[in-house]
């Protein structure tokens, strides 16, 4: 039986103990919420604050108010760890109910949205169709949660799903949002996003030409764009760099550029940027 995360929740408050995930639900004009002696919830109420808050509060309940965006660092903060949402006005009486009479048994007929980090190397072996849902599903109860998110424009999607199922190559663009997505994290920069792609695809990103992806579509029509190309294998171009390096400082005669670039499968061009980086300064 699927445990219900609400009631889990719940039983962790009545007893003093953490939740990471905080609880939004719609507003309905809920300004006090009359909490068990002992417990651990705070009812958090954003229509009279006027600074945004430094820290995550544990155990938070909080209404989406009209001026919710006015609080991003709260926003992203409580839905780091993960995220309950409980939209219809029925289920949130019945939470409000909960917690007043401490009477979990209610649990049960409350409906809920569970939004939890995923494995990014997960979601990319997803069907092209998942994938999308996936990103419908989760950017919608984003939205819900406040409306200033911005979601994926549909075009530029079905472009990036396009060129990453029949060319096997990611738009940064792209997959820095998913990552994002994904971990339900908005707090980590697009410098760190970067690094941790890396090493997960095991390649740097690149610049490349429309002309290189050879997918027509997506609101960008010219220019020059950042991709990861997953045909690409950085672990072996970096063992095939290192070996023309070794083999250059050998500083040999019999060993020229053109011989290095044959045995190493490296291009010329490339091979004569490593000479000029060990023997022009």
């Amino acid at each position: 039986m699927k445990d219900n995360k609400i009631q889990n929740w719940l039983e962790n408050a009545f007893n003093a103990r953490d939740n990471e995930e905080t609880i939004f639900i719609r507003d309905l004009s809920i300004y006090y919420v009359n909490k068990p002696l002992y417990s651990k919830i705070d009812f958090i109420k954003l229509n009279y604050k006027d600074t945004d808050y430094s820290v995550k509060f544990k155990n938070s309940i909080i209404p989406i108010t009209n001026n919710i965006d006015a609080f991003p660092n709260l926003i992203k903060k409580s839905i780091k760890d993960g995220f309950i949402f409980i939209e219809d006005e029925d289920s949130i009486k019945k939470l409000i109910f909960a917690i007043e009479t401490k009477n979990i048994t209610i649990c049960n007929e409350i409906k809920y949205s569970l939004v939890k980090p995923i494995n990014l190397e997960k979601i990319l072996k997803y069907s092209r169709e998942n994938l999308r849902k996936f990103i419908d599903d989760r950017e919608n109860i984003l939205k819900s949660i406040n409306d200033k998110y911005i979601k994926f424009n549909k075009e530029d999607l079905e472009y990036f799903l396009e060129v990453y199922y029949k060319r096997n190559i990611l738009i940064a663009a792209f997959i820095q949002k998913l990552y994002r997505l994904v971990n339900v994290n908005f707090l980590v920069s697009e410098k760190k996003i970067g690094e941790i792609l890396s090493n997960i695809l095991n390649i740097s990103s690149k610049t490349v030409t429309l002309k290189y992806i050879g997918v027509i579509g997506g609101t960008k029509k010219n220019g020059n764009i950042r991709v990861y190309d997953l045909n690409f294998n950085q672990t072996e171009l970096n063992i095939k760099i290192k070996i023309a390096t070794n083999l250059l400082k050998l500083n040999l005669k019999e060993l020229d550029i053109k011989k290095i670039s044959k045995n190493t499968d490296l291009s010329i061009n490339q091979i004569e940027k490593i000479y000029k980086k060990i023997f022009i300064k």
